[in-house]
């Protein structure tokens, strides 16, 4: 693997999102404080049947409509590592800090792998920007830009500004 450069140098180490993986919003809370990202590879389908063959082959996929509740457009996402997933959560988008908890599955919120937090400055830079003030469910689905992406990585990864060893 080649050195690539990361948020705080050269580091042979670093990997960048690989290049058919995006990161999507699985879940997110009614209050839309909370989100659910997993990272991983993203076949979308026009049609069920489509959607129902790939999940009898591959009972790993995690599967959405989207938008949401439209069933004629079908997501399904091959998570980059087993079953793990990023919350994203903070009080208020306006200012402060994200809090990011790396977790098993969407249920294990109490237990999380690893912890972080983040400037909400950060993350709209990185364009992983939501407006609490939209509605319900409104991101449920949403695919995430690619620097958004790779930020999270960088955290499942514990790479980058994450790496614990250059803190």
């Amino acid at each position: 693997m080649n050195a690539e450069v990361s948020p705080r140098g050269i580091n042979p180490e670093y990997q960048t999102l690989p290049d058919d993986a995006s990161a999507v919003v699985m879940q997110s809370s009614r209050d839309l404080k909370m989100y659910y990202v997993v990272l991983g590879n993203v076949v979308e389908y026009s049609d069920t049947q489509s959607l129902d063959n790939a999940l009898k082959e591959n009972e790993d996929l995690d599967w959405l409509p989207v938008p949401l509740f439209d069933p004629t457009h079908w997501i399904t996402l091959q998570p980059l590592t087993q079953r793990r997933g990023i919350m994203v959560s903070f009080s208020s988008n306006e200012k402060g800090n994200a809090k990011l908890q790396l977790l098993a599955s969407v249920v294990d919120r109490r237990d999380p792998i690893r912890e972080a937090e983040i400037d909400l400055s950060t993350l709209r830079e990185k364009g992983l920007d939501f407006d609490i003030q939209k509605g319900e469910h409104d991101y449920d689905g949403t695919i995430l830009g690619r620097d958004a992406a790779q930020l999270l990585y960088d955290f499942q990864l514990e790479q980058g500004q994450f790496d614990e060893g250059l803190n």
